[in-house]
């Protein structure tokens, strides 16, 4: 790993932890703003005009070579090499024009997880005080998680999902998301200043998707080889606990069986590992497009 740690500043660092002291307006607890924290390190942009080997102590300065080092600013280590037309967007604008939607909804951050040396960041904020009825005495809480990326592999973008309270399941519908994202490249400027209204319409959707998608989930009868490759999302060491689980249950219809995979996700992962994540996210959309076919 390349090591800049000599190009660190000391302002920008103050700018930072100043910085920090104003998401105590935007936030209520001390375990959320602990969190933030951890994802909002400085990073600043450098020329690739040189390559370092480490072992031999030899650089070799070149000129434009069309790339640049995306570096954390408080460890000195490169997060990533991109080219000179990916436009850097920090955590720190990400969260500045998502917070104070979130507020004004009086959203509980109940997740901060960076990855990667901090290459990728997702923020998950339940929203307690707005519900969707899907019948039955059950009730779920909207919830936004919010990527971003230094590496390129993701743009900044926001997903709808739900937290159930009967089970404490986290559920994300993973396919909103695909509509609601934002660029890092210098040619498509980056307008963060319409986060809000995206992670508003966001949420406003959430109904609208469980209105068509309830009667398939709960109406249609599961196909057995459908929870076969539930089972076979996760990781091999959790097969065991997640078929026990599945037989402890009996689901009877794909929303049973959507519960069970989310259930297994939140509780027997490792939620600290962005596999964990990634398989989250599939999660809904695989159990929706298996109960249609079934329906078929």
């Amino acid at each position: 790993m390349i090591i800049l740690s000599s190009f660190i500043q000391i302002g920008t660092f103050q700018k930072y932890i100043q910085r920090l002291y104003t998401l105590k307006d935007n936030t209520k607890k001390k375990g959320e703003i602990t969190m933030i924290e951890n994802t909002l390190f400085p990073v600043k942009e450098y020329p690739a005009n040189f390559a370092y080997n480490s072992e031999a102590g030899i650089s070799d300065v070149k000129e434009n070579t069309g790339y640049k080092f995306i570096v954390r600013e408080d460890t000195g280590s490169v997060v990533s090499c991109m080219t000179n037309n990916y436009r850097l967007v920090t955590n720190q604008e990400v969260s500045d024009a998502s917070l104070p939607v979130i507020k004004k909804w009086n959203g509980v951050l109940t997740e901060a997880n960076t990855f990667a040396n901090g290459a990728r960041t997702k923020w998950t904020y339940k929203l307690p005080d707005q519900e969707v009825d899907i019948g039955n005495g059950d009730v779920l809480n909207p919830q936004v998680s919010i990527h971003n990326s230094y590496d390129g592999s993701m743009q900044v973008s926001v997903l709808a999902g739900t937290y159930r309270l009967v089970c404490s399941n986290g559920m994300t519908i993973g396919r909103i998301s695909d509509h609601k994202k934002f660029k890092h490249i210098i040619w498509n400027e980056t307008d963060l200043s319409n986060l809000e209204n995206i992670i508003e319409q966001v949420v406003d959707n959430i109904p609208k998707v469980f209105a068509s998608d309830m009667p398939v989930l709960t109406n249609t009868k599961i196909d057995g080889a459908h929870i076969k490759d539930v089972i076979e999302m996760f990781p091999n060491n959790h097969g065991e606990s997640i078929t026990n689980y599945i037989i402890a249950k009996q689901p009877k219809n794909y929303w049973d069986l959507l519960n069970v995979a989310t259930w297994a996700s939140t509780h027997l992962l490792n939620r600290k590992t962005e596999t964990t994540h990634k398989l989250e996210d599939k999660i809904y959309p695989k159990v929706m497009r298996m109960a249609k076919v079934a329906q078929a």
